[in-house]
């Protein structure tokens, strides 16, 4: 049979059951009742320790010193006794009670459950896992094929410091050319365009965004011949101080005195491209008369100026009105498509 080692580590009552004898052996009464007191916030192991003579000694003290108002508990610490013996006790005390609270602190090591046995230590995965991106070597390798590049423009789009990209590609398929004897051109040209904007990184470029909704609207118009192409005829594509700028310009060479003008400001935040900011201008090629709509969709405010004129500077007075928008949520550029123009001016 094995018999186990007799623990030679000190109990953890034994500073205690020390400090209590000596306190009894001295011939301070009064003053170890105080002294108890501190030991009792310390420690507290009044319901820990064995069932010794000194115990209840002690139990019986804390007891009296309970039922013992504040007044004579100040006079306690002053029944007459010589204050060096205070003091010699008082720091005996504060060895004790030092030592005590060591030992009542057990030491774990690493690799040491609460019940002493050995478990698993598994080290927290601090480091980030790196994200993978899917890129291409080059933006061309993103077109379709029998697709081509009629806009594009460069600048730095999410602040890393590296020029990004946005280009406006469009279908070349001969189907989507179509003769017609009216007004306008003799041949219109309804292939369909994609806005496509590319992150530039080390090894390649990487597709944010993409537009094939109709939203950059084809070289001409079926239902509007007199047209002029929106894009390429006073519009611009830009990347300027990380926004991206699309501006369409609506000039009919028959049909209409009006030309309108829109401009759409994306901004990439929340892992998308967000529409945030939105102006429109209206002039009259006969009489001069120009308006124009301003909205920021940041901070949900639209002003709205009219009674302008281009021609005239007497008949040029304008007012502007200031108002708020409500909006649920920012629209995002993969979602627009061909509506989006007259749903924001609410034709």
């Amino acid at each position: 049979m094995r018999l186990k080692k007799k623990d030679k580590r000190p109990r953890r009552n034994e500073h205690l059951l020390a400090l209590v004898r000596f306190v009894h052996s001295c011939k301070v009464n009064k003053l170890s009742a105080c002294v108890l007191v501190e030991i009792d916030k310390h420690c507290q192991v009044s319901n820990r320790v064995n069932a010794a003579p000194e115990t209840q000694k002690y139990r019986k003290m804390m007891k009296i010193l309970k039922e013992t108002n504040t007044r004579k508990k100040r006079r306690l610490l002053h029944a007459g006794q010589p204050l060096s013996c205070s003091l010699l006790l008082f720091i005996m005390v504060s060895m004790l009670l030092a030592s005590c609270n060591n030992a009542t602190k057990p030491v774990r090591k690493p690799g040491q459950g609460n019940d002493g046995n050995a478990t698993a230590v598994i080290a927290p995965d601090t480091e980030a896992r790196p994200v993978q991106i899917k890129t291409k070597r080059l933006i061309e390798d993103f077109i379709p094929k029998g697709w081509k590049v009629i806009a594009r423009s460069s600048g730095d789009l999410n602040g890393d410091g590296i020029s990004d990209d946005a280009i406006v590609i469009e279908d070349t398929d001969p189907d989507n050319f179509r003769r017609q004897d009216g007004l306008g051109a003799d041949t219109l040209n309804l292939n369909p365009r994609t806005l496509m904007v590319f992150f530039k990184h080390k090894n390649g470029y990487q597709l944010i965004s993409q537009n094939d909704q109709g939203f950059i609207p084809t070289a001409n118009d079926e239902d509007s011949p007199c047209l002029a192409d929106p894009l390429l005829q006073d519009g611009d594509l830009s990347i300027k101080k990380g926004l991206l700028c699309i501006a369409l310009n609506y000039w009919l060479s028959c049909g209409s005195w009006y030309v309108n003008s829109a401009s759409y400001k994306f901004r990439y935040q929340h892992n998308a491209m967000e529409l945030i900011g939105f102006d429109h201008t209206e002039f009259h090629r006969a009489s001069g008369e120009a308006s124009n709509t301003s909205i920021n969709y940041i901070t949900r405010k639209k002003s709205t100026t009219s009674g302008g004129n281009m021609f005239d500077e007497q008949k040029n007075q304008e007012e502007t009105v200031w108002s708020k928008i409500h909006v649920k949520a920012l629209q995002r550029l993969d979602d627009c498509n061909a509506a989006t123009y007259g749903n924001i001016l609410g034709l």
